[in-house]
């Protein structure tokens, strides 16, 4: 029998209660009064379900609760997820008439869908590129929110601006039109005049030219 076929014999899911929706809105409060911001996050982003002992063993009602994550935030806390467990547990135990057994923290996994692709870095001759690289790819596998994002986009444009400093040469990369602008910190003119340049006939002829 698995571990939550013993929990339904058990427990009784009650879901989010009413009672246990302000008892979450209190515990945010104090985090934030304490500074606490990933525990604030994680508040959050969980769905709490509550789970009451229907065994009859215990003398008076025992629940168990379990706070079902956004994946992302999951994992970007797991090294801490057991003290913000504990920590959780003793702030339930100041503020509210009812004993909790148990707390878990675990993967939202109705929030996740698994796509058969993944994102790998291109190896250049550049370590800085690579480094960003593998920075954009992190960010793009663990980002939620606005600022995130906004970070990935920046991170995207600083990897381009590095990679025309690199490859764009003006003195060779002219482009077709007069009226395409070229000049430092236009990067995304660059890359494109010298994507064109290297599948131009202008750059075969050099490669065929004796030096």
């Amino acid at each position: 029998m698995t571990e939550k076929e013993l929990c339904e014999l058990f427990y009784e899911n009650l879901g989010e209660t009413s009672q246990l929706k302000k008892i979450k809105h209190i515990l945010i409060g104090i985090s934030q009064a304490k500074k606490e911001v990933r525990l604030v996050e994680i508040i959050q982003n969980s769905i709490f379900n509550i789970f009451r002992d229907k065994s009859g063993i215990a003398l008076s009602d025992t629940f168990i609760l379990k706070l079902a994550l956004t994946p992302s935030i999951f994992v970007k806390n797991y090294s801490l997820i057991d003290y913000y467990i504990k920590e959780l547990h003793e702030q339930i135990k100041n503020i509210a008439e009812i004993r909790i057994n148990k707390i878990s923290i675990l993967p939202d996994y109705d929030k996740m869908e698994l796509i058969q692709s993944e994102i790998i870095p291109i190896n250049t001759q550049w370590e800085e590129i690579n480094t960003l690289q593998q920075k954009l790819i992190q960010s793009i596998e663990i980002g939620n929110s606005s600022i995130d994002f906004q970070n990935i986009g920046n991170t995207s444009r600083t990897i381009m601006l590095k990679l025309a400093n690199k490859v764009f040469d003006p003195k060779i990369h002219i482009p077709e039109k007069q009226d395409i602008d070229i000049t430092e910190g236009k990067f995304k003119n660059q890359l494109h005049t010298y994507i064109d340049f290297k599948v131009s006939d202008k750059f075969w002829g050099a490669l065929n030219t004796p030096t």
